[in-house]
């Protein structure tokens, strides 16, 4: 009853007063419908964020990128190297002085071979 009276009064005092309350109204709902969405997309952006702090933690650390470049380094100086020494004793025929079990057996049958064809 007592609220009726007040809006009475106010009614009569500023008879603007319905209509400011209605846009009032209409703006507190739009307000609140911008802040459910703003939180919405803090809390996806949050997520992505986790993700992504998730994926640079399991990224390797630049001391680790330095051990592998200079293992790289110094494998791909071993390689050179071999490769030279390989050439080297192709060239000089030393490649491999003690031959495998079936190049003997194969040099072996051609021996009889070209005996037996005497």
């Amino acid at each position: 009853m007592l609220q009726r009276l007040v809006r009475k009064v106010l009614r009569f005092a500023y008879p603007e007063y319905e209509a400011q309350q209605r846009q009032l109204l209409l703006i507190s709902r739009g307000v609140e419908r911008l802040e459910k969405e703003a939180r919405t997309r803090t809390q996806q952006q949050a997520s992505v964020l986790k993700d992504v702090a998730k994926a640079v933690r399991a990224l390797p650390t630049r001391a680790d990128l330095e051990v592998v470049r200079r293992d790289l380094t110094r494998t791909a100086g071993l390689v050179d190297r071999q490769a030279r020494i390989t050439s080297r004793f192709v060239r000089r025929g030393d490649g491999r002085s003690e031959q495998s079990p079936d190049e003997r057996r194969v040099l072996q049958r051609l021996e009889r071979l070209a005996a037996g064809d005497r």
